[in-house]
């Protein structure tokens, strides 16, 4: 099911002061203080249980295989229309570019993301409550490093823009808050908030392990390990996207899926139009991990996916009597201006002598950077600082290209010499 429509779940909340959401009492007045946080199970009921508190609606998953939970097709069009609406929802991602066999202890080609969207809410509040989350998981500040570093977020397939921040506990990206301030090539006023919690990497501080597959999906007797669950799928993943998937059917599926998207948009259906659209993404990641697109290629692939589900933006406002994107009204307000930078240690991003990541343009490598300390017998783990880190879906970890100082002094002269000479 992918689109339920409940009813606005800030009525009778709007009033309520946010001090006197407890992270401990979900909406019902059901008491979490009992329960143990550190199993992946009980992560979610927790964080479900705080997000209810501050007005959030529980929605379903959606059913299609989607690289990232900002493309859930009940979170693009909420954000699209002006009705107010805050809701949470735990949802799967499918990434088979960082499909890795199960050899990886962070790298997952499917793994969960929990997604909350806030439209029109308090800016001043919003990395309170983040913060509050995080305490009710049982990750305090006094006992782990909590930092959010900016990060500008952009998402080709959507053309959507945003700021805001990744959120590092002991040095592990476990999430990333950001206010969008454009959607689908349209400008978002009030700009929403959109915070999305690696599920697993969540845990791991939480359970106090450093391996995915050391996780338990629950703190009963009897409950699975994520080893059990979950590692024969990622070994068989992992050899699908690397040596069995077709690339000829894959190219075609994707032709298909775009004339299919084309064909649902002339006849006005714009969830499904919208749906075919976004099914193609990971397909295409699939055939980039294979090295089977060339860089033009993928840019075309690329963009007939962003126009078509720019166009099912504008057939919402014709139906809605919008004016279209572009067409004038009035700017947007800055969202980072009205957030306080007080409330935790924020790391700037340093100004580096080196050109932009090129992953930082891929609508895939939109979440979790790998910025992890990493055993030192896994060559395919990035070792480089936080502030260095690649994205999750950049295609190799490689080497840093900053500039070197030359030696200075008598030293560096005879150095530059000796290098003239030979």
């Amino acid at each position: 099911m992918h689109d339920a429509d409940p009813s606005d779940p800030r009525a009778g909340k709007a009033d309520r002061p946010d001090s006197t959401a407890d992270p401990s009492i979900d909406a019902s007045g059901g008491d979490t203080t009992g329960v143990d946080p550190s199993g992946v199970d009980e992560t979610l009921q927790r964080l479900h249980a705080y997000w209810r508190g501050h007005g959030c609606a529980v929605l379903p998953p959606c059913t299609l295989d989607v690289p990232m939970a900002l493309m859930h097709p009940q979170t693009v069009f909420r954000l699209l229309d002006d009705e107010p609406w805050r809701a949470v929802c735990t949802q799967p991602v499918a990434r088979p570019g960082d499909a890795r066999g199960g050899r990886h202890p962070f790298r997952t080609s499917r793994h969960l993301q929990l997604q909350v969207v806030l439209k029109a809410p308090p800016l001043p509040a919003v990395r309170g409550w983040l913060l509050g989350s995080l305490e009710a998981l049982g990750v305090r500040s006094a006992e782990h490093e909590i930092r959010l570093v900016d990060q500008r977020q952009q998402v080709d397939a959507l053309e959507a823009d945003g700021v805001g921040w990744r959120v590092l506990v002991d040095g592990l990206a476990v999430g990333r808050l950001t206010v969008w301030s454009r959607l689908a090539g349209r400008a978002l006023d009030p700009p929403p908030v959109d915070l999305v919690y690696g599920i697993e990497r969540l845990v791991l501080p939480v359970a106090d392990v450093d391996d995915v597959y050391r996780l338990r999906w629950s703190q009963g007797v009897a409950a699975p390990s994520y080893l059990r669950l979950r590692r024969r799928a990622e070994e068989e993943f992992g050899r699908y996207v690397g040596e069995v998937a077709s690339i000829d059917w894959l190219r075609q599926t994707l032709d298909g899926l775009a004339a299919e998207a084309a064909r649902c948009l002339d006849a006005g259906l714009l969830r499904p139009a919208y749906e075919r659209a976004i099914e193609g993404l990971v397909h295409l990641d699939v055939l980039e991990r294979r090295g089977a697109l060339t860089p033009r290629e993928r840019a075309e692939r690329l963009a007939t996916i962003r126009r078509l589900v720019v166009a099912v933006a504008e057939s919402m406002d014709r139906r809605a009597g919008v004016a279209p994107a572009g067409a004038g009204g009035a700017v947007p307000r800055d969202p980072v201006a009205e957030v306080p930078v007080d409330e935790v240690p924020v790391a700037e991003e340093p100004v580096a002598e080196e050109p932009e990541d090129p992953a930082a343009e891929d609508p895939l490598a939109e979440e979790l950077p790998i910025d992890e300390p990493a055993p030192a017998d896994d060559p395919v783990v990035d070792r480089r600082p936080v502030e260095e880190a690649v994205t999750e879906d950049a295609p190799a970890d490689p080497p840093s290209r900053r500039k070197r100082k030359k030696p200075s002094g008598s030293r560096g002269r005879r150095r530059r010499k000796a290098a003239d000479d030979a």
